[in-house]
């Protein structure tokens, strides 16, 4: 721990020093303890190195023995910054906002302790946070030790003012940084509150104490100067966003996908299952679904890929959209689904809701620890929907589920997404999930998405779209592409009216 000026300090020290060199050495084998004959440098607080100068004889040896040169006499005493002699008080330097405290690793290390994250010095995408002292530390280690051991029968403000009752009074900036990193860490979802810019679409950790990333549409993944730094707040932050599902992480169940608040998806896996740390990762969604509009604004599909789709739906077809990961799947399927009628019963089947549409009559189905996917989907032969949507198809029995829907024909049409590159990728992998050749008939069409780097830029394109059996008419379709870049509206609720009266001015 060390003083770092901003200007000249000596108007304000009270040893009139202009700048503070030292380091506060481990009291243990720092070079000025040990020159010092009269033992006149002690620890006057926990790493808080001071001089006693009714001991202190000015004979220099410490002065010679500092590798900082953070030691000068004057008056016949030795003089060294000794941040004021004590951990609570903010020295005067600081507090007249001429310096800041510089920490050292294990000093850090001890803040981040009881904080739970970090603020890091490097990263390629900064956050500007609340400045925490190791005094701040030391308060709000213990105004949440007696907020969690009275079950929340006080405010935070009503204990820190008993801290202070009982302890003497604390500054006004000293609490109010207090409580920010109290809000922030226990009321909000702590370095995770900072990443909420738009353009971030995934957030992700490989372990603690090192940078959280984040994939910055456009430009790639970036390291931020934030990280998750004890194993305790890590799942703390995990169950509270996985509390709104039933879940939970614990070391019985060290896995867990859980919906954010504002619809992103969230996977979090601990020891043993993730040998190398704790891992997180956040696919973010915008606030606003995207439409088919902005499928064609993004260049994702042509007008063309976006009437053969339109057409499929009208047509009570079936349909996988596949690609490989982060291409947009999901994305692109939640779009087409403005295509379905609004008066229709929709039947979702999802992991982790991830599809989010404007039908009023709508069910949705999530699996949990006694009811799985395959069993789910099973049940929608039950329900008499007009469409079911089934979210990522990955196992096979969710896939012998799926194919068992689109054979009982019991609704207009079923839609799921799956992993797969190349149309003949994606039939081979449902062959090896064990659907025979003549259960694969039943699926209509194929959608192929991809993630692409096209011009130093990562890109996605619908790249093929095979329709198995009868084709459409190419009146129908340009129909539709004349409709598809007229309607422009910015909300999926918003397209899906426009579809309706487009509907009803044709004959089709």
């Amino acid at each position: 721990m060390k003083i770092e000026a901003k200007a000249d300090l000596s108007k304000i020290c009270p040893y009139e020093l202009t700048e503070s060199k030292c380091m506060h050495c481990d009291p243990k084998d720092a070079p000025c303890v040990q020159a010092c004959p009269k033992g006149a440098i002690y620890e006057v607080s926990d790493g808080i190195l001071a001089i006693d100068y009714d001991k202190c004889d000015g004979c220099g040896k410490c002065v010679g023995a500092c590798p900082y040169g953070a030691i000068e006499i004057k008056a016949g005493k030795a003089f060294k910054c000794d941040l004021c002699l004590a951990l609570f008080d903010e020295p005067q330097c600081v507090l007249a906002g001429l310096a800041r405290i510089k920490y050292s690793k294990s000093e850090l290390n001890k803040i981040w302790n009881v904080i739970g994250w970090a603020v890091l010095e490097g990263g390629e995408y900064k956050v500007v946070t609340e400045e925490i002292r190791m005094s701040d530390a030391a308060i709000l280690k213990e105004v949440v030790e007696r907020y969690q051991s009275t079950k929340g029968e006080f405010t935070w403000d009503e204990i820190l003012a008993g801290l202070e009752y009982e302890y003497g009074e604390i500054a006004d900036d000293t609490k109010q940084r207090v409580m920010w990193w109290i809000k922030r860490t226990y009321e909000g979802y702590g370095p995770l509150d900072f990443l909420q810019d738009l353009e971030i679409e995934e957030i992700a950790t490989v372990r603690l104490k090192e940078p959280i990333r984040i994939y910055i549409r456009g430009e790639g993944w970036k390291t931020t100067n934030l990280a998750f730094w004890t194993e305790e707040y890590f799942k703390y932050i995990v169950n509270k966003y996985a509390a709104s599902m039933g879940r939970r992480i614990t070391l019985k169940t060290p896995r867990v996908n859980a919906t954010l608040p504002d619809g992103s998806r969230l996977h979090a896996v601990i020891p043993p299952l993730s040998r190398e740390g704790h891992a997180l990762t956040i696919r973010r969604f915008t606030e606003r679904r995207w439409t088919p509009w902005d499928l064609l604004r993004t260049n994702t599909a042509t007008p063309e890929d976006i009437a053969k789709l339109w057409w499929a739906i009208d047509h009570d077809l079936n349909i996988i959209i596949a690609g490989n990961t982060g291409s947009g799947k999901t994305t692109t399927l939640n779009a087409v689904m403005a295509f379905i009628p609004l008066d229709e019963r929709i039947i979702l089947v999802e992991e982790t809701p991830e599809i989010w549409i404007p039908h009023p009559h709508r069910v949705r189905l999530i699996p949990d620890e006694n009811t799985s996917m395959q069993e789910l989907v099973y049940d929608t032969l039950r329900m008499r929907p007009d469409r079911v949507v089934v979210g990522e198809v990955r196992r096979p029995n969710e896939m012998r589920a799926l194919f068992d829907t689109m054979l009982a024909g019991q609704g207009r049409g079923s839609y799921a997404t799956m992993h797969g590159r190349t149309v003949q990728e994606t039939e081979n992998r449902i062959r090896s999930m064990g659907i025979p050749e003549e259960d694969l008939n039943a699926l209509d069409v194929i959608v192929i998405q991809r993630r692409l780097r096209q011009g130093g830029k990562e890109v996605r394109r619908i790249t093929e779209i095979e329709i198995r059996g009868n084709q459409p008419n190419q009146q129908e379709i340009e129909q539709r592409v004349a409709a598809v870049r007229k309607i422009r509206a910015a909300s999926i609720e918003e397209y899906a009216k426009e579809v309706e009266t487009w509907r009803r001015s044709t004959d089709i």
